[in-house]
């Protein structure tokens, strides 16, 4: 983890110079009910905004 910071830190991947980057999110087709948008603000950062408690693994796809 402190490599992955580390070059994060060093290459500077955005820089928010108006507002917020897109942060671009991957989930598996098996994976329901994930939202298709969430905030993204630095006081809202938490995963939990998206409600992963109602996320899901549908087996059969």
């Amino acid at each position: 983890l402190k490599q992955a910071l580390d070059i994060y830190y060093d290459q500077c991947y955005n820089i928010g110079v108006v507002g917020a980057g897109v942060v671009p999110v991957v989930v598996s087709n098996r994976m329901k009910n994930v939202p298709d948008n969430n905030i993204q603000a630095n006081a809202l950062m938490q995963i939990n905004n998206g409600q992963p408690a109602q996320f899901y693994i549908d087996e059969e796809a």
